[in-house]
């Protein structure tokens, strides 16, 4: 964990409806990660939140169901986030 307070990061999906009551609650977040491009990545923006998109790699009975959890692992700790909160996202 970070020093200080723990760094917030919400994994969302789709239009931000969590997001913005996390938002609106005044709970400071450090990263939204987005599985695809959508309306919570403007929320994000507009709230001045760094916001990155890890994209599904694994697709139908071929694909790494462990490819897609391990880009999202990398990300939060790149971000050094410490705390998440799940927003609909619906890679993992």
């Amino acid at each position: 964990m970070t020093k200080g307070s723990p760094r917030l990061g919400v994994l969302a999906s789709g239009t931000g409806t969590v997001l913005r009551a996390i938002l609106d609650a005044g709970i400071p977040v450090d990263l939204v990660l987005l599985d695809r491009p959508c309306p919570a990545a403007e929320l994000a923006d507009r709230a001045g939140v760094t916001v990155e998109i890890v994209e599904r790699e694994s697709h139908g009975a071929d694909g790494d169901p462990y490819a897609d959890i391990h880009q999202v692992v990398d990300a939060l700790e790149r971000h050094r986030i410490d705390v998440i909160a799940m927003a609909r996202f619906c890679t993992v």
